[in-house]
């Protein structure tokens, strides 16, 4: 929507779009490294409120890193072919649900498909692919310093926000934890649909991977 202009905007200042497009998804990376994190914080407040096991939501984290593990290994092809843009865009659609759904939820089965099937889906979409496939499509050369920052993005999101889901979880309540993953997940869906559509039109706007119009040489 507002990519076109921006990266008018940026080739002025001759700085490469593809660098818009790895803060997005250094962004996204924080927020769904929370989102991750999320389940293992309210194990314990939901056991206690409605008197489960613990088994009762282990089960549901279980199911959610086996969705993970069935779809993460076309995660690489869906963004190849779909694009990074619906494929990001679907995974927060899926957290947001997922964690929204969490809120209200107040039987064992609600959580085996909140956390375990859209948490999960989401993760496995996403896969391990992202930062890969940002740093393959958008750039020639930095790829390297690419992944590394987009990888330290999740242990980013785990430093910032997991303390703070924990502090709020202990002194107010978990569903108000669960609000500030949300919260960024939200945000992020409307930058990656502002500012991620570009990537759709790379060779239609003839915009090439960063430093490919350049020598060899530098």
């Amino acid at each position: 929507m507002f990519s076109s202009p921006l990266n008018q905007y940026l080739a002025r200042l001759d700085v490469h779009y593809g660098w818009v497009m790895a803060l997005l998804v250094f962004l996204m990376t924080i927020f769904s490294s929370a989102i991750g994190s999320a389940p293992q914080l309210i194990i314990l407040p939901i056991t206690q409120e409605f008197g489960w096991q613990i088994s009762d939501i282990t089960n549901a984290i279980g199911i959610m890193f086996f969705t993970l593990a069935c779809l993460a290994p076309f995660s690489g092809a869906l963004m190849l072919n779909l694009g990074v843009t619906p494929v990001v865009l679907i995974a927060l659609g899926l957290d947001i649900i997922g964690l929204g759904l969490c809120i209200i939820a107040f039987e064992k089965w609600h959580f085996l498909i909140t956390i375990g099937v859209f948490l999960g889906a989401a993760s496995g979409i996403i896969g391990l692919g992202l930062a890969a496939t940002i740093a393959s499509r958008w750039f020639l050369k930095r790829r390297g310093l690419v992944v590394g920052i987009l990888t330290a993005a999740f242990a980013a999101g785990q430093l910032l926000f997991v303390p703070l889901m924990a502090w709020i979880t202990t002194v107010l309540d978990w569903r108000y934890a669960l609000f500030l993953p949300i919260t960024g997940a939200l945000i992020s869906s409307i930058l990656f649909l502002f500012f991620g559509r570009f990537y759709f039109f790379l060779n239609k706007f003839k915009i090439v991977p960063f430093l490919a119009f350049r020598g060899s040489n530098e």
